[in-house]
């Protein structure tokens, strides 16, 4: 499209590709019309790194020279002792207790949401844009949009290096977890469709995008139950087969990803 930041002109482009969007302190790029290409895996989404190689069909691929991230991110303050940095696309508010959560409730008092313009709010029908400074009452609270420095999550990811390299076979229903001189580890049931679903979207992701890929458009609450209950049987599957309990990361934000080691490997079999 003439509006697009980066234009291809090839029969194989679609008019609206692909976007590049921020996230949690990320880059990613995110397919639209299809999926992309990492290697020898087919993704939706991938985090951009300087030279990395990202195929837009099986023979077009774009190659990553600079990722310039923001000096700072936009957080909302007074909903709590710490600020919440708004790292997701769509925010609910909701009360009891004031809180924000990742993803649209239509219970919600008001519900925010990033453009390529910035971001926004709509609160009884008035759409409100957010830059450092603007207040407003929501949830029975006076917040404070404020800028903080960016998120660093590339902690959890260097800490990795010393552990062992995992070769992930990803089949849908089970995965086998591979290491150097140790037995296989088999998972299945939900457990497996989980770290599929992880695999797959391959960034940090709200948990209820997660969970409704596995238990389909239940209520929110129930689906909510279901998830921390098998989240909680994930780690502790991961830790009785001597894996790293972090291998399923969520950020306290509502976010949850799988974090991979430099020299690990995923086969999506599936």
């Amino acid at each position: 499209m003439p509006s697009a930041s980066l234009r291809l002109d090839d029969p194989r482009v679609s008019e609206a590709h692909a976007l590049v969007s921020l996230r949690a302190g990320r880059l990613l790029m995110i397919g639209l019309a299809n999926e992309l290409r990492v290697g020898r895996q087919r993704v939706q989404r991938v985090q951009l790194t300087p030279g990395q190689r990202v195929g837009l069909t099986d023979d077009l691929w774009l190659q990553v020279l600079e990722v310039v991230l923001p000096s700072s991110s936009l957080a909302i303050q007074g909903l709590g002792v710490r600020p919440i940095v708004l790292d997701v696309d769509v925010g609910t508010f909701l009360g009891d207790p004031p809180r924000l959560e990742p993803g649209f409730d239509p219970r919600g008092e008001a519900h925010l949401w990033a453009s390529g313009e910035g971001w926004s709010v709509r609160r009884r029908g008035e759409v409100i844009p957010l830059v450092a400074g603007t207040e407003f009452d929501v949830v029975g609270s006076r917040v404070r949009v404020i800028e903080v420095p960016p998120i660093d999550v590339g902690g959890t990811h260097r800490s990795l290096v010393a552990q062992d390299d995992l070769r992930l076979v990803i089949r849908f229903t089970s995965v086998h977890i591979l290491r150097a001189g140790r037995p296989t580890v088999k998972l299945a049931g939900v457990t497996a469709r989980i770290l599929t679903e992880l695999v797959r979207f391959a960034s940090p992701v709200p948990w209820d995008w997660v969970a409704r890929e596995v238990w389909g458009a239940l209520d929110r609450d129930l689906l909510r139950t279901r998830w921390d209950r098998n989240l909680r049987t994930v780690r502790r599957k991961l830790l009785e087969n001597g894996l790293r309990e972090d291998l399923v990361f969520a950020d306290g934000r509502g976010n949850v990803e799988l974090v991979l080691g430099p020299a690990d490997e995923v086969v999506d079999d599936g």
